[in-house]
This record gives C-alpha cells, structure tokens and sequence, in this order.
C-alpha cells in the first residue's frame, strides 16, 4: 500500500478522482440513469402504497383535479428542429422523442404547428378522432401511482378539455367515427378475467361503466365464448358501427384471439360475428364500418430455406358473414395493416427474404403490387392520405435509432422526408387536403 500523502498516493487519488468524475458525466447522459432505476426500485420495494381504485373522475374544462396535477405543456427548445421539411397540406399529428422527452407536433384546422412537451413522461397511447380534431393521451404517473387519460380539442395543448385517473390500466381506447365519444377498457393488471367497458361522452361531460367484469362474464357465458378458458378472457374494443349504436369487441384468451363480438348499446346485449378462431390476428375495420381485413395463419409451409409461416389476408363482411380472401401464401408474419380511404386498398408490410416491403392489395381485383421494396430497417405504416399517398416511418439504419417520417407514392415515386427523430417517431393520424 501507499503511504498516506506520498506521491505514489496522491496520483491515485486524482486517478480515482476523473474515473469517478466521467462515469458520473455517462451516467447522468443516459436516458435511464441508474439512480433513477434504484430510486424507482426502493421506492416500489418500500414507499409504494395499495390506493384505492378509482373508476376515472371527468374535469370538463379543468386543467386540474383533486386527484393530480394537471401534466404540463411546454414549447420546445429550439421548435425548430421540428420543422424539417414538414411541407404537408392538411391536418396531421405525431409523437417524436428530443433530448429524452417526448413532444407532440399537431396541426389542426391549417393553425401552425403545435409542438408541445409532457414534461417527465413518456406515452403509451395516442389516439385521434378521424378528423384530428380531438386527441386521446394516456401514460402512467409514478408519483401518483395511477394511469393519467387526457383529451385535448381543436389543436389546443394548453389544458386538457377533459382529464380522468385510475388505477387501473388502459386498453385500446378508440373514437367513435363521429368522433364525439371514446370507449376503452378498464383492467387490473393484477388479476385477469378482470375487466371492464367504459364509455366517454366527452361534448356531454359523462362517463359511463357500460359493462362491469361480472356483466362482462355472464354475457360471454350466455353466447358459449370461451367457457373452457373463462378464468383468461379478456375484451378489448376494436370498433364503433358508423350509427353508434354498436361497439365492436375482440374476445382474447390470454392474448390471442378468440372471437370478435358486438355490444348493442340499446339492450346491452352481446352478440357473437362469425369471425372466430385463435389463427386470426391483426383486425382492422375499414372507413365505411362495413368490413374486417384480418391475417389468417395457415400453420407452416415448405419453403427454399425450410419450413417457414404462411399467411392469408381476409376480409369480413359484418352484413353478411361472407368472409374473401384478397391474398394468400404470404410467407412470415405480415404487420401494420390499414385501409385507403376509399376502402377499396389495404396496405401492409410484407417481411420476405430478411427484407420488408411496404405492399397494397386492391380490394376489388385482389391485385398484388409494392410501394417500396427491400427496406433494411423496419418501417411502420402511419396513414394513407386521400389522394392514394403512404405515410410511413423508419429507421434510418440498423445500426443507429434515428428514425425519419416519410410520405411517398403508391408507385414509389416521389418519397420526401417530413421530418426525423432520434429515437422513436409515433404516428398518430395525418388528413391531407
């Protein structure tokens, strides 16, 4: 050992002295730093306490509640940097990550861009209602150890129009197509078989408990839906008929599909469709509220490189029961299906020979052709503008989280980058004019 003061001594200490110095420097530019993990562990070990669960309370008009602060909306520094190229005629709204924060750019009704921070939170859903004018943000509060649901109206991020809390987690929240009310479900993320249909009439300030999970229970029971995995079944909302009378739900036993029935709102009755079986994955219902595109799992196939999965995409009609196949022997699991806006085009990405490919099928002719072919990173489908344009996003390599937001023709041409993000870009819906 050295002695205590001598040279030999002193150098280590200064050593020591810059090791500590630049890890501390490291730490602290991470995004999750390790005092925050440790922090969020002790306190979750030893300070969390059991709240009681609130079914959400409604603040028409109210940035605040008794329950918890209102989030707060900040500019952006240097806004900026989220005008790169953004040159799109229309309404448009999406989530993109700067210096570890998360920023919302919304623009509605041709107002200039909003570009507004969550400060400290990040997140987990983000819903608009079809014209853009409304949208639905939720993320979960440490502190308060509670789910925090905002709506915010016309393109103003200054207060929310109205708020809720619970403890309770938040799935698949959707607008209805006229746009005024919001169903989603209710679950304790401790218990399944557990959960429960909300509905929000947010213009009318009302929340309702449509179904609570006893209810919920006993109207599967009734249509002989999953009895053999009740203690697993969980619902989810996929759907408003256009008229509003109707919510559209997919049954699922510990995660996959079981079958997709409907609420009538008028007797509170479910009834089951014909589309059912746990090879159904991926529904999407199309703009006029008629159909269901899904993707069926046929098993595997033999292929050049082995045995590899097989895929149909289908629709169903909500009419008739008749279900169409649009396109078969699609090779490894297909993702991020949407309609065109006209219902007569469905787009998905198509994985093939360690490539994706963003691809569209006509719904009238079954017609098959790519918009873009070979992509190396992995893209995501944001929209599809009315006049035939793919909004999508991806990754500017893999070998580096910048993502960009493109839009490019049906036939390929014309791609542009609106914008770009390190880190994640999360489309939330884009009307073009």
């Amino acid at each position: 050992m050295f002695e205590p003061g001598s040279k030999s001594d002193i150098a280590l200490r200064l050593v020591a002295t810059i090791v500590v110095i630049v890890c501390s420097i490291y730490l602290y530019n991470r995004r999750h730093t390790w005092y925050s993990d440790l922090k969020n562990d002790i306190a979750t070990t030893f300070c969390s306490t059991s709240a009681p669960t609130t079914s959400g309370t409604l603040y028409p008009g109210s940035s605040t509640s008794p329950y918890f602060p209102s989030p707060s909306f900040t500019p952006s520094p240097g806004a900026t940097s989220f005008d790169n190229n953004i040159d799109f005629k229309g309404e448009f709204a999406y989530t993109k990550y700067l210096n570890g924060s998360t920023y919302l750019v919304w623009n509605y009704n041709n107002a200039d861009k909003t570009v507004a921070k969550l400060n400290d939170h990040d997140f987990y859903t983000n819903i608009a209602s079809n014209d853009l004018s409304s949208i639905f943000q939720a993320y979960y509060d440490e502190t308060t150890k509670k789910y925090i649901a905002n709506i915010y109206h016309n393109g103003n991020t200054n207060k929310p129009f109205l708020s809720f809390s619970t403890t309770k987690s938040i799935i698949n929240p959707i607008f209805s197509f006229a746009g005024t009310e919001i169903a989603y479900v209710l679950e304790e993320s401790t218990k399944t078989n557990n959960n429960e249909l909300w509905t929000i009439d947010y213009k009318g300030s009302q929340m309702v408990l449509v179904l609570d999970s006893d209810k919920v229970k006993s109207l599967l029971d009734e249509n002989d839906i999953a009895i053999d995995a009740k203690r697993f079944r969980e619902i989810s909302p996929l759907a408003w008929s256009h008229d509003g009378n109707r919510i559209y739900l997919n049954v699922n036993v510990q995660g996959t599909f079981e079958a997709l029935v409907y609420l009538d709102l008028s007797t509170d009755k479910i009834e089951k469709t014909g589309l059912s079986g746990d090879n159904v994955n991926s529904l999407f219902i199309s703009p006029d509220g008629e159909k269901i595109a899904y993707f069926l799992s046929n098993g595997t196939v033999s292929g050049t490189e082995g045995a590899v999965s097989n895929y149909t995409l289908n629709t169903f009609n909500l009419s008739t029961n008749k279900t169409t196949q649009l396109v078969k022997n699609i090779d490894v699991s297909p993702t991020q299906m949407t309609w065109s806006n006209s219902g007569d085009k469905i787009a998905y990405i198509e994985f093939k020979d360690n490539k994706d490919n963003i691809t569209y099928v006509d719904v009238n002719s079954k017609e098959v052709k790519y918009v873009i072919k070979d992509l190396d990173a992995s893209p995501n489908i944001i929209s599809w503008t009315k006049n035939n344009k793919i909004i999508y996003s991806q990754y500017a390599s893999n070998d580096t989280p910048t993502q960009t937001l493109n839009i490019i023709n049906l036939d390929g041409t014309n791609k542009k980058e609106l914008d770009s993000s390190w880190e994640m870009i999360e489309g939330i819906g884009f009307v073009e004019k």
